[in-house]
């Protein structure tokens, strides 16, 4: 497991150090089942720092919120997320859900390339709406979900270096997640990887891993 770990965290590295504009959110899987049930999650990984939340206010309807941080030397990004949707048992383990959203967020990058001794920079600005659809398995020490979010994004940016791309950008990205819990009561070990697929000449500006490791705690 920490050789894994380790392992998604040295990719990270390399890519984040490559001058990436834009990347993907931790997806927001709720595991809610009944009404005024609440999940806070706090992760870290390829977004930077997220702390999500999840709440039913009264039975199949719930309200998804995130916000992500990142702060370091070199990069500085701040994102929010906000959702509405329902959930409804296909039986008693498992549950569909399908949610509305839009996210945004600021990225600030500074970096350079192997071989260049130039130092670039990239400001970033990105919008979306998007559709999330999943299906959870959930139990009292085990859930695990798979979830298919599908965005239309607007992605504008300001650099010194040729993305070869128009600002702005407007695209479609489509994210696909497996995300698991593990615990006992009202704490549990979550963890989620996935990938963004988005076009081809976007590809080398989009940082397409979605990987995270955290806690929730579900009330």
């Amino acid at each position: 497991m920490k050789k894994t770990y380790f392992f998604f965290i040295t990719i990270l590295v390399i890519f984040s150090s490559c001058g990436m504009l834009y990347f993907p959110n931790k997806v927001n899987v709720p595991f809610i089942s009944t009404k005024h049930q609440v999940t806070l999650t706090t992760a870290t990984g390829s977004s930077g720092l997220e702390f999500q939340g999840a709440y039913s206010p009264f039975q199949n309807f719930a309200l998804l919120s995130s916000v992500a941080l990142i702060n370091a030397s070199s990069d500085q990004a701040f994102t929010s997320d906000f959702a509405l949707g329902f959930y409804k048992h296909l039986s008693n383990r498992f549950v569909y859900n399908l949610f509305l959203g839009s996210n945004l967020g600021k990225y600030t990058q500074t970096f350079s390339l192997p071989m260049d001794n130039t130092s670039y920079f990239s400001n970033s600005n990105f919008f979306k709406g998007y559709m999330q659809t999943g299906v959870s398995f959930i139990s009292k020490y085990f859930s695990a979900d798979f979830t298919s979010k599908f965005n239309l994004t607007k992605l504008s940016y300001q650099s010194n270096y040729d993305y070869h791309i128009p600002s702005p950008a407007f695209f479609p990205e489509a994210d696909f997640t497996l995300t698991f819990l593990a615990g006992y009561k009202f704490i549990y070990l979550n963890s989620q990887i996935g990938y963004a697929v988005v076009p081809q000449d976007l590809q080398s500006s989009v940082f397409p891993i979605i990987f995270n490791l955290g806690l929730t705690l579900k009330f």
